[in-house]
């Protein structure tokens, strides 16, 4: 309902569903339901010019000035901290039933509250104004010290005076934040991240249109070159999410991105004072030192926190900083350093002066302890460009005032001489240490094979670029990188030994090639090549003057980590990724600060006497600036923060899914007293709280297992399969499962899927194995032979290629000469074994027997004396060869004798389940104690050997007959020891 007050020129809207078909019949009819106001005054650039844009008079929701409302003014109290409020609700929001009544009752709340906003309060502005105003990154402006106009709401005002010091508040803490983001719990690190950047980024975005709204009647981007790729690469990284299998994963890689660039656009379009850079600037270098002091902790073995009792001891080597990683450390280690090395350039304060270049120095040594190979390669080719720059501009640099330049030098001369006195003579076995390291990782690079990491990202490189001959213009979705890995990674990859994730391609480029195709990838060239133009253009402007090594230095850092990506996807890395794109917008928006002269005060803000000048100059920045504040403010309010509480809920609900996840991890390893039921609460707590979680129910499967109840845990690992269905550890443990149950079919098949998903030698082993259980030896050699044929033409024979090779070859041998084969193939399978690993005893053995059985005892002999030399006499498998040996020569004895140590050193098991080399080898000895047996030497002996044997293989019945005879036979204590032990296993 409208209702008119005739004795002001306002109008009150109250919000009511018959107040708004009256607005809308009202529109229908012509007439406009809002009067046009005056002008408000807008803000000044800081050279005292109008913003840029048409001012125009607004339509704009106005309330009585007269009183305040009953409906306006408790509202109005909450929405004063309006940023601070809403961090808040990531922890004042309960999970389900406030979310709940969040949905019901919030929007209404909202709109009232910014209904609030344009109505007077109940309390003086001018207490709050001057708070505001003092916010870390404030600009100083000329509107500071002018009243505010009695025609504007008070509210609106506010919100316009101090949004843009406020957004750069924002950004220096989320940089600050996110970098030193840390957690008792160690593996929360990267969880912290990834909730904080996104976080941060909406608030900026929120504060930044209500302000612009409230102050120009519209949001707009910043008008710089930079904006239209990168606003490009968002709108088609975002079409890639319609056509991608893992929706939720896409949504959220581009939800990542977006957060980054509204951090670059937001300091191209609030930093616009020298004061405003030296205040950011202020904010990286605090950051830069807690970040490297704490990495240098850990470099001299004396975890800070570790010893605080913050944190669980992580190891003696751990050298992570706040980072969670030495790669991710070292990205941000040369993302920053050189925007370090120009600011200490264009300082004229002393302590940084002097704090500069040991700190500089720092993050060169901590680069260099990282043994991140792509950081080494972005550092040297950084800093090779950054010295030719620089050099070519030297007179520049040199025109410092005298007394400025006096301590550059001393300080840079302190340094050197204290520098070279340490690493040269107290400490020289770590100056050569390093020598070694950096010669160590650069002979690693050769060729990307000198080391296991290098062939293993050779597996993720090869994994991308295939992935990307599927779609190569389109691409398959970006964020789905890990979906599609198993469809393309090499058969012969395997995750035994491989301690890399499979979520990237550990190449920027090669991943964003096959999620979003030649298009995405053009997109980040694009902005990446734009970012160069742009940098050095205004570097070149800047060349005769005070900011030019801070712009031309600084526009490296990115590059670096660009470079850096070659071997890594630093720009998705959330603590890497922020650091990334908000010194991309710092170096951009100091790029088009105005050129100040090296000899003026450096940094220096705009004097008071400028001003007026200006305003001589340019006749039309005399006359009042202006507001004209949006009439949809309280509707886009409302909708922007209803959509931040939303992600704040969402935010809080993942992270205690996630702290309950943690507690069901420490109970289910503490496995005492009641632990397995507080490990199940825990668990279905994480359920609760984030059911589309794969980890949650991978967690609730696996203690429902440990608590006994088999059926929940086969529904919970069915519901995970519909949530990951190309996760082959899911069918291992569904078979291990299904065993336990007694689904013996069902095991079979949940074997045979996950040899499918992950095509190693590993899983079709392991298939294999179980048909031959089953009594189905052609399944099991459909396996073995598949394995077998895993990359067969690879000739380097390096044997993290050739993993499990020549026990895969004896397996189908075995089971070729078991169904009844040519020993033709029995034979070639058997050599190839041998080829891969020629001290395979079991193999070996079986190719001895197969000459034997074919005429040719000297080619036996000649086997089993060349295995002899190459296995030692100390292992099991030495001694029975050695054994086979002597029983071959017929010295009984000594067989016997070189047997005992090798029988006593097995293990006795409750269950006949032991793997295929071990049956082969406790075969093979039952076989030679049965010949040595049958020469009577020493029956006693042989029948202990044999029961021990049986009780090894998990037959405790024949182990307790034949050591009960054996005991019976000579009443020796060593074989009632033997006998004790076995029924203490039953």
């Amino acid at each position: 309902m409208v209702a008119s007050n005739q004795d002001s020129h306002r109008t009150t809207i109250f919000f009511s569903p018959a107040g708004i078909i009256n607005n809308l019949s009202t529109f229908r009819n012509g007439i406009p339901p809002f009067e046009k106001v005056k002008r408000y005054p807008q803000a000044r650039s800081p050279a005292g010019h109008p913003r840029p844009g048409r001012i125009r008079a607004r339509a704009s929701l106005t309330f009585r000035h007269d009183a305040c409302t009953p409906r306006g003014s408790p509202f109005l109290l909450l929405a004063l901290p309006l940023p601070s409020s809403f961090c808040l609700l990531t922890f004042a929001f309960l999970p389900s039933a406030c979310s709940v009544c969040s949905v019901v009752f919030f929007p209404s709340v909202l709109f009232r509250v910014f209904r609030g906003f344009l109505s007077p309060p109940c309390f003086s502005v001018s207490s709050v104004v001057p708070f505001l105003k003092n916010l870390p990154g404030k600009s100083v402006s000329p509107l500071s010290n002018e009243p505010l106009s009695d025609n504007l709401p008070p509210m609106v005002a506010l919100i316009a005076e101090t949004y843009q010091p406020l957004i750069l508040f924002l950004l220096a803490f989320q940089y600050v934040f996110v970098n030193l983001a840390f957690s008792t719990y160690t593996q929360n690190i990267v969880l912290i991240k990834d909730l904080s950047a996104p976080l941060f980024s909406m608030l900026i975005l929120i504060v930044w249109i209500i302000g612009d709204l409230a102050k120009e009647g519209r949001w707009r981007l910043p008008r710089h070159p930079i904006v239209p790729p990168m606003v490009a690469a968002l709108l088609y990284w975002g079409t890639t999410v319609f056509f991608s299998p893992v929706t939720a994963a896409s949504i959220e890689e581009w939800g990542m991105f977006a957060s980054y660039f509204v951090q670059t656009w937001a300091l191209i379009r609030f930093l616009e004072t020298d004061e405003q850079l030296r205040t950011q600037m202020f904010w990286v270098i605090l950051c830069n030192i807690a970040v490297t002091g704490y990495g240098l902790s850990q470099m001299m073995g004396q975890d800070l926190l570790v010893n605080l009792g913050l944190i669980p001891n992580w190891g003696n080597d751990v050298f992570v900083s706040t980072h969670g990683n030495t790669n991710f450390l070292a990205g941000y280690i040369v993302t920053t350093f050189p925007a370090l090395i120009g600011y200490w350039f264009v300082t004229n304060n002393i302590a940084w002066l002097l704090l500069l270049p040991p700190l500089i120095l720092l993050n060169l040594v901590e680069v260099q302890h990282s043994d991140a190979r792509g950081a080494y390669i972005a550092t040297a080719v950084v800093l090779f460009v950054m010295v030719v720059g620089m050099l070519a501009n030297l007179r520049q640099l040199t025109s410092l005032k005298e007394r400025w330049r006096r301590i550059i030098l001393g300080t840079a001369a302190a340094l050197a001489v204290v520098g070279a006195l340490l690493l040269g003579v107290i400490y020289p076995d770590r100056v050569e240490k390093m020598l070694t390291d950096i010669k160590v990782q650069v002979d690693s690079m050769k060729g990307l094979q000198g080391h296991w990491t290098n062939r293993a990202r050779l597996i993720f490189w090869q994994t991308g670029i295939d992935g990307g001959r599927y779609n190569p213009w389109f691409g398959r979705g970006i964020g789905g990188f890990n979906y599609y890995m198993p469809e393309f990674r090499p058969p012969w990859y395997h995750r035994w030994g491989v301690s890399h994730n499979t979520m990237h391609s550990h190449d920027e480029y090669f991943e964003m090639f096959m999620e979003t195709g030649v298009i995405g990838l053009a997109c980040l060239l694009w902005i990446m090549l734009h970012y160069l133009i742009i940098t050095l253009s205004d570097a070149f402007r800047h060349r005769r003057h005070l900011l030019f090594p801070l712009i031309f230095c600084g526009s490296f850092g990115p590059w670096a980590v660009w470079i850096q990506s070659l071997f890594d996807v630093e720009t998705r890395w959330t603590g890497n990724a922020v650091t990334i794109w908000y010194t991309v917008g710092l170096i951009l928006a100091a790029g088009t600060l105005p050129l100040r002269e090296p000899q003026t005060a450096l940094l220096a803000t705009q004097t008071a006497e400028e001003e007026p000048r200006a305003r001589r100059r340019n006749p039309r920045a005399r006359r009042e600036p202006l507001y004209t504040p949006s009439p949809y403010l309280p509707y886009v309010a409302s909708l922007l923060c209803l959509a931040f509480a939303f992600y704040c809920v969402k935010a809080y609900h993942y992270w205690m899914a996630d702290h309950y996840l943690r507690e069901n991890m420490a109970y289910t390893d503490y496995n005492i007293g009641n632990s397995k039921m507080n490990a199940l609460k825990a668990a279905e707590k994480a359920r609760e709280y984030s059911y589309t979680n794969v980890s949650n129910y991978y967690k609730l499967a696996y203690t429902y297992l440990q608590a006994g109840n088999g059926f929940k845990a086969l529904e919970s690992y069915r519901i995970l399969q519909s949530f990951a269905p190309n996760y082959a550890q899911i069918h291992i443990n569904l078979a291990y499962l299904d065993d336990r149950l007694g689904y013996r079919a069902a095991s079979a098949w949940e074997r045979d899927r996950a040899a499918l998903i992950e095509h190693n030698g590993r899983n079709h082993r392991d298939a294999a194995n179980y048909w031959l259980q089953l009594s189905y030896p052609n399944r099991a050699l459909s396996h073995l032979y598949l394995a077998s044929l895993i990359e067969r033409d690879r000739t380097d024979g390096s044997y993290f290629f050739w993993y499990m090779q020549d026990e895969i070859n004896t397996d189908l041998a075995q089971v070729l000469q078991s169904i009844g084969r040519l020993n033709e193939e029995v034979e070639d399978a058997l050599e190839r074994a041998l080829n891969f690993n020629p001290g395979n005893v079991r193999a070996a053995v079986m190719l001895i027997r197969l000459y034997k059985r074919t005429g040719r005892p000297q080619k036996a002999a000649q086997l089993l004396d060349n295995v002899i030399a190459m296995t030692s006499p100390r292992t099991p498998e030495g001694l029975i060869l050695r054994a086979l040996k002597f029983v071959e020569d017929g010295d009984y004895f000594e067989a016997l004798q070189a047997l005992e140590p090798a029988v006593l050193a097995l293990k006795p098991v409750k269950k006949p389940n032991i793997s295929p080399e071990q049956g082969f080898l406790t075969n093979t000895i039952l076989e030679l104690l049965q010949k040595i047996f049958s020469a009577n030497i020493d029956r006693v002996t042989c029948m202990k050997l044999a029961g021990w044997v049986y009780a090894s293989q998990g037959r405790l019945r024949e182990a307790e007959q034949f050591l009960t005879q054996a005991y019976q036979a000579s009443r020796n204590p060593d074989i009632a020891e033997l006998i004790g032990q076995l029924k203490a296993l039953k």
